[in-house]
């Protein structure tokens, strides 16, 4: 018997040995050093399921390292190959912006953008500058030169951090400013590195995940931005005013050109799909409208899109007076008519978009005759005369719009695209914009081809990935009005004059100008 207890005493012991030894080993692995850990936390936490790609609120951003390893990160869902959803969501956010501004202008209602920023947590930047301070001794004497060791990859990382911080201590809006659009922006920015940003920026957000070991999507979006902007500025990167402008007009091809166009590789699209800087953000001033501009180096020209501006009055007297750059302007074009037609069926599904969300059996029942008809109730006045101060039919006055902005500026810097030879033959418009623009030849015939599926023009070397053709500006979920004979008649004989004098005014024949 006492032989036994002692074995049983032995056992327990060896027990209780054993599972110390399997805590500390655990402990040890935990709190290993901050690199190890990042390691650690990337392959647990970060590298997600690859069903996840398959969601409509996840998308996955693989992001390489200095060893070639994929690292997967999720972010929110950016629908690029179905980026009509997207552009709904932008132009949906617009319009609760310029509802916003209306209530601030009348009184009812306060900034919401304009908060500080959150100075409660440590930055990671001021954090090595206080590091290095505190390496630093007091004067010595003149010592001989001696060759400094090799650096390792940690300090020449850290170095190149403390170098970018200063070029972005100048005051910016992403740092200074808390915006609701934080997280589409950033989610935007990192889906759409340049390759040779791509290394650097998993660098850095692993450094920084591995000091606040939190993931870095976690972090408030200004600190987020303040790494991206580092890893672009050390990369020579930055974001500038824009120096091409397409100003519209609405409905006529802006899309599809503002696809095609930045697949060059000297142009580099604003962040987000239209800005609405001078017509309905003009308020939040210029560094608000410096952060919307895509980072690009010296060699790149910043495209910018708003097709409301070449409407809006002010946007040109504004745009030559605030501007420091002189900017070239893109003006897309289309049959008159057509193009009041396609406006209106875009306005009343973006209604019934905010009225009925996705449920479509509300209007499922609608025709064209249908939509004809509320057409003509809107444009046609109670003496039937077309109603020309109608916001669809005004647009299509181009002259009026046109001469608008000769005032402030020369005809040789506003490019006019047809969207008929656009359709017909989209290399042809790209070679002219090379032209304008002075850009080196990029752009060849092979690229370009008829897209049965999507009915459409579309791209074979498209720079992003499953996604080569441009997406419906309108998902086209109501019927196209069909016009009644005697409408289209006053609308024809309505246009005519102002159709005439705008292919006079701009040297070019058009289809529909006769």
């Amino acid at each position: 018997m006492v032989r036994l207890g002692s074995s049983k005493k032995t056992i327990a012991a060896l027990l209780c040995i054993s599972t110390v030894c399997v805590i500390l080993i655990l402990n040890s692995q935990l709190n290993a050093s901050p690199r190890r850990r990042a390691r650690y936390e990337t392959r647990h936490t970060l590298s997600v399921p690859l069903t996840l790609n398959l969601s409509k609120n996840v998308t996955i951003l693989r992001l390489p390292d200095a060893n070639n390893r994929i690292h997967r990160y999720k972010l929110e869902r950016i629908d690029e190959a179905e980026e009509d959803e997207d552009y709904w969501g932008d132009e949906e956010e617009e319009e609760k912006e310029k509802k916003m501004m209306n209530a601030r202008e009348s009184g009812e209602e306060k900034e919401p953008f304009m908060m500080a920023a959150d100075e409660e947590e440590e930055d990671f930047g001021d954090r090595l500058n206080a590091g290095q301070m505190s390496n630093q001794t007091v004067e010595r004497q003149p010592q001989p030169h001696i060759e400094p060791p090799t650096k390792s990859i940690g300090m020449q990382l850290r170095q190149q951090v403390i170098q970018a911080r200063n070029i972005t201590k100048e005051k910016n809006y992403l740092l200074q400013v808390s915006d609701p659009r934080y997280s589409r922006m950033i989610g935007k920015v990192l889906s759409k590195l340049p390759n040779d940003v791509r290394k650097d920026m998993t660098l850095n957000i692993r450094m920084v995940e591995a000091r606040s070991r939190m993931d870095f999507l976690k972090l408030p979006a200004n600190k987020q931005w303040e790494v991206i902007l580092q890893v672009f500025a050390s990369n020579g990167y930055e974001q500038r005013f824009p120096d091409v402008i397409n100003i519209g007009v609405k409905k006529s091809g802006t899309n599809a050109l503002g696809f095609f166009f930045p697949q060059h590789p000297q142009i580099v699209h604003s962040i987000g799909n239209e800005v609405h800087y001078f017509d309905w953000m003009y308020e939040k001033g210029l560094a608000y409208y410096k952060s919307r501009m895509g980072f690009a180096k010296s060699t790149q020209l910043i495209f910018e899109k708003t097709p409301r501006y070449f409407v809006t009055a002010s946007a040109p007297k504004r745009i030559l007076a605030d501007l420091p750059t002189k900017p070239k302007f893109i003006l897309c074009v289309r049959d008159p008519i057509s193009r009041l037609i396609s406006d209106f069926r875009h306005e009343s599904e973006l209604k019934l978009r905010r009225e009925f969300k996705s449920n479509r059996l509300k209007y499922a029942s609608r025709t064209g005759q249908f939509e004809g008809e509320r057409l003509r109730q809107e444009i046609i006045g109670r003496f039937g005369h077309v109603n020309g101060s109608n916001e669809l039919v005004d647009t299509s006055v181009y002259v009026k719009h046109y001469k608008n902005w000769l005032q402030y500026f020369p005809p040789e810097s506003i490019m006019v695209v047809d969207q008929d030879k656009m359709e017909k033959d989209v290399y042809a418009q790209m070679k002219r914009l090379e032209e304008f623009l002075g850009l080196r030849p990029f752009f060849k015939p092979s690229m370009f081809y008829f897209d049965t599926a999507k009915n459409g023009i579309c791209m074979r070397e498209g720079h992003l990935p499953n996604r080569n053709c441009p997406a419906k500006s309108t998902p086209s979920v109501l019927p196209k009005a069909i016009i009644d004979p005697q409408t289209m008649a006053k609308l024809k004989e309505f246009y005519r004059p102002f159709n005439q004098e705008f292919s006079q005014l701009t040297g070019m024949s058009f289809s529909w100008a006769i």
